[in-house]
């Protein structure tokens, strides 16, 4: 019996998914939050967090408004 390396899934090798173009940069920015000096995961995400937060507060309050 082979084993299929790297044959993809279900034979499709080269699929992005849509939501890749969102969740990888921000992920990528996790991560770099996290090589920081701010050595605790869960600290990175709190930081991470609060930056979202902050980037997109101007979008919140012409929404509540």
């Amino acid at each position: 019996m082979t084993t299929l390396i790297g044959a993809g899934f279900l034979g499709i090798e080269h699929f992005t998914p849509p939501w890749d173009v969102f969740f990888l940069p921000l992920f990528n920015l996790l991560v770099g939050v996290y090589d920081l000096p701010i050595t605790d995961f869960a600290l990175a995400i709190i930081v991470f967090t609060i930056v979202i937060r902050t980037l997109l507060a101007p979008l919140f309050v012409r929404q509540i408004r």
